[in-house]
């Protein structure tokens, strides 16, 4: 039964739609370049993925269309549509997005199958402009993002920040290196002098970028560079406080993440997915120990070699004893050597299989692929799209799963009550009634069991 909520009862007035927008990239599902879209087959998982998916992702929503004096339109159409799912479906963009030649295409597929976006390198702490880091080699990736967030902000995109820290030695900016290689230190005022610089990148970065999220730190399992340093100083609880400080001092609603890679997908180097799993599981509690926020875990889902939607399920379960939001920052169908290219038919498998299984955990709420466009050079052979604006395989099966898969467009028939009921996904919508000669459009926001009372003139 629909909950009947004061804050979901809505009494909307209609306003005339003067002909419908053209749909500037028609889909067209038989008219792929690399081969079918997979279809998952029936089977146990995929039941049980599809019905965690209804329970977690959709509401319902029921309508009732009446004319000024209260009289059901009982004759009258109606078509829902989803705009934008309430879930972050989200790409991580390189410098040149807004710059290449096809930026015009690729923005339209953007805007119309993404809702959420990153900056892949432009806002690490490398390519930190502040002195005396000022004009490094990196520099103009802080810049190219710079524009970039100008551009998300004009379409109301919302941006993840990644990452504040990162402890490696191949990520220092120039002022750490610096620190790190002067032979007149000792490892313990290195670590000193290198974590002040380490929290002052932090709070610079917490207040320039205002993003809905950072990756606080990054990596924390294999990059420890300053924190081996300081054994008496846990310099990622440090950086967590100092982040924290930041959004307390801006009065931001920014939420804090941890960022850790070979968690729920392919494990690459010596080790394996349990032995990972304890040291970021032991990471995450420090933090809960200390006391400081931590707002969400990130697994970054770059698939090396297959690994079945199941076991990505199981592992993510490992995780929900933190009772925290989940979200998969690095999706990328990348194999591990060149000798081990994925067909077009396995890329569109995994897609399908590992957007389904991480969109119907609970505590997922977004999923960011990592390189949405291929760069000049032709560098990123496993971006969605390559730089000229043709669609890869892996963006072919991204599309289907959009448009077929994770889709609310229903068209409804009023009954005698003027009433009328689809199960939808959680996000935006536009519903759009026609009766006789007439044609209304209204904006709803489906989150909950909704029930909206439209009025047409």
């Amino acid at each position: 039964m629909i909950k009947q909520l004061s804050l979901t009862l809505f009494l909307l007035v209609c306003i005339a739609v003067h002909g419908k927008t053209m749909d500037p990239i028609p889909y067209q599902p038989d008219a792929t370049q690399h081969g079918p879209n997979f279809e998952i087959p029936d089977s146990q998982w995929k039941r049980a993925a599809d019905a965690r998916i209804d329970t977690y992702r959709k509401a319902d929503l029921e309508l009732t269309i009446v004319d000024v004096n209260g009289k059901p339109l009982k004759d009258a159409s109606v078509h829902v549509e989803l705009q934008r799912h309430a879930f972050h479906w989200g790409a991580v963009m390189g410098p040149d997005f807004l710059t290449n030649p096809n930026s015009k295409t690729l923005q339209t597929y953007f805007l119309k199958y993404f809702n959420s976006a990153g900056s892949g390198s432009g806002l690490k702490p490398k390519a930190c402009p502040i002195e005396p880091c000022k004009e490094n080699a990196a520099t103009f990736l802080h810049y190219a993002a710079d524009k970039q967030m100008v551009w998300f902000k004009k379409h109301d995109i919302p941006v993840r920040g990644h990452a504040l820290a990162w402890e490696g030695e191949s990520w220092l900016a120039p002022q750490m290196r610096w620190i790190y290689n002067n032979p007149d230190y000792s490892d313990r005022e290195k670590g000193e002098k290198m974590l002040s610089r380490q929290l002052e990148h932090a709070a610079h970065a917490f207040e320039k970028w205002d993003v809905f999220c950072w990756d606080v730190v990054n990596e924390p399992r294999d990059n420890t560079l300053v924190n081996d340093m300081l054994p008496h100083t846990d310099t990622f609880v440090e950086t967590f406080r100092r982040a924290a400080d930041m959004r307390e001092k801006l009065g931001r609603g920014t939420k804090l993440y941890y960022n850790e890679n070979q968690i729920i997908s392919f494990v690459k180097k010596v080790g394996s997915f349990e032995e990972n799993m304890t040291i970021y599981k032991s990471r995450i509690q420090d933090l809960l120990d200390a006391g400081v926020p931590l707002d969400g875990i990130g697994f970054q889902y770059r698939v090396r070699r297959y690994v079945p939607p199941e076991e990505i399920y199981r592992r993510l379960g490992e995780f929900e004893e933190f009772n925290l939001p989940y979200q998969a920052t690095e999706f990328e169908v990348k194999p591990m050597l060149k000798t081990e290219q994925f067909s077009p038919a396995q890329k569109k498998q995994m897609v399908a299989e590992l957007l389904t299984a991480f969109f119907s955990h609970p505590n997922a709420t977004g999923l960011w692929c990592w390189s949405f466009m291929d760069n000049k050079k032709g560098t990123l052979p496993d971006a969605l799209f390559s730089y000229d604006g043709e669609l890869r395989p892996e963006a072919e099966q991204w599309i289907k799963m959009m448009e077929e898969d994770f889709n609310t467009d229903a068209m409804l028939r009023l009954n005698r009550q003027g009433r009328a009921a689809v199960r939808g996904f959680k996000g935006s919508y536009g519903i759009t009634v026609k009766y006789g000669s007439k044609k209304k459009s209204f904006a709803a926001s489906l989150l909950e069991d909704t029930k909206l009372k439209l009025i047409c003139d």
